[in-house]
Order: C-alpha cells, then sequence, then structure tokens
C-alpha cells in the first residue's frame, strides 16, 4: 500500500516546494521520481497500458488540481476533510450518546459494568429470602434458599430490569 501512496505524496511535495520556495527543478524531480515509482510499480505488478496510465495520469490530476488550478484542490480537500470530520463526529456520537440511551428498554441509561450483577439476596414470589453461592462468567448466579434445602440457577436471558422468570417461578430483588 504504500508504494501506491508514496509517489503520489512526492508530487503533493514537490508541488508545495514550488510554491512556497519558487523552486520548480526540486518540484519536477519530486514528480518525475513520483511518476517512475508508479509506473515501474504498474510494470511489476504485471498491469496493462490502459491502467498504467491511469495510474501514471494520477500525478497529472494532482498538478491540475494543486498546480495549476490550487483554489479547486483546495475545495476539494477542504470538502472531502468536512465530510471525514462529520462522519468521525457522528460515530463518537452514536457511540457515546446514542447507542447507550436504545440499550435499555425503559429508557434509562445504566452503567453498564453494573447492569448485569445480580444482588447478593433476592427474593422468590412469596418474599423469601434468597442468597448468592456462586457467581459464573456470563451472568449465570447460583442462590441458595435462606435453610440452605434448594438451589436455583439464573441465567443472563432469564433477567428483566430487577427480576428473572425462571423455571423454578418469579424471583425479584430492588
Amino acid at each position: 500500500m504504500i508504494s501506491l501512496i508514496t509517489p503520489y505524496v512526492l508530487t503533493l511535495i514537490g508541488i508545495v516546494i514550488n510554491s512556497v520556495h519558487d523552486f520548480p527543478a526540486m518540484a519536477g524531480v519530486l514528480t518525475v521520481v513520483g511518476v517512475l515509482w508508479t509506473a515501474l510499480r504498474c510494470l511489476l505488478h504485471k498491469m496493462e497500458g490502459k491502467e498504467i496510465l491511469l495510474y501514471v495520469g494520477g500525478h497529472g490530476l494532482i498538478w491540475l488540481l494543486f498546480g495549476v488550478f490550487p483554489s479547486m484542490g483546495m475545495k476539494l480537500v477542504s470538502t472531502l476533510l468536512g465530510i471525514l470530520v462529520s462522519i468521525v463526529i457522528i460515530a463518537v456520537a452514536w457511540i457515546y450518546v446514542l447507542s447507550p440511551m436504545f440499550s435499555n428498554s425503559d429508557g434509562k441509561r445504566s452503567n453498564s459494568s453494573r447492569s448485569n450483577v445480580l444482588p447478593d439476596v433476592i427474593y422468590d414470589s412469596n418474599n423469601n429470602q434468597w442468597f448468592c453461592s456462586q457467581r459464573y462468567s456470563g451472568g449465570v448466579y447460583d442462590y441458595r434458599s435462606a435453610d440452605g434445602s434448594r438451589t436455583i440457577r439464573i441465567y443472563h436471558a432469564e433477567i428483566s430490569g430487577t427480576g428473572a422468570n425462571t423455571s423454578e417461578g418469579y424471583f425479584h430483588w430492588y
């Protein structure tokens, strides 16, 4: 990839040197190096004549946009940079602002690191206490009844809000 981009950068540097320092010889040398580099790359990749002309024509396009008509080139670059910055801003806004708002069904933003952690004590439908005996990765929990006679396992898929609907019945917490 670097062998495709670098020759065009050399041509662009030549144009900058020509416009800033009024040194057209250096601009010509850098452009010739860029064109030869591009042509050599095309020949090494066994490209046909039309493809070689297309790639080498990129150097001519750079000279037209930035050397002959610099205002048009700058408008193009500023437009492309504006689009790129807009895409980055929209992506950041989506990741950090909009996505968390839609992740919870009740519309509340929750702390994602604590949203799937169940408390140590939960209650069944008769308000009997159950105590957490084991926590597994992936949001799986084992709870033991207060008298220690029964054990249930709650999976992440069974949890909704402040309750879990399991095969053993409904359990809730505050």
